[in-house]
């Protein structure tokens, strides 16, 4: 288990280290390879964002993906971990 991944099992994932140029719909199609998203909330001048999966079984098939083989949206290699928020709100 890496540092990234030590907060309990949430629904919701903090996605770090976007490119610039990253939108919503590029998150959504890039996160519905592992479950359906049911809400994206994007931090562009963070370059972050947090993605809510419709189960913790889709969360946790994307964190585990990013863990065994990182995982690229452009030229940039996304960092995820469980998010604190049980939710987006």
């Amino acid at each position: 288990m890496t540092e990234f991944s030590v907060l309990a099992p949430s629904k919701v994932l903090h996605i770090r280290n976007l490119p610039e140029e990253c939108n919503e719909m590029d998150l959504r199609t890039m996160s519905s390879q592992f479950g359906e998203v049911h809400r994206v909330l994007l931090m562009s001048r963070k370059h972050q964002a947090l993605v809510e999966f419709n189960s913790l079984e889709d969360s946790a098939r994307m964190l585990e993906s990013s863990e065994a083989s990182p995982i690229r949206l452009g030229t940039r290699v996304l960092v995820a971990q469980y998010s604190n928020k049980p939710e987006i709100s």
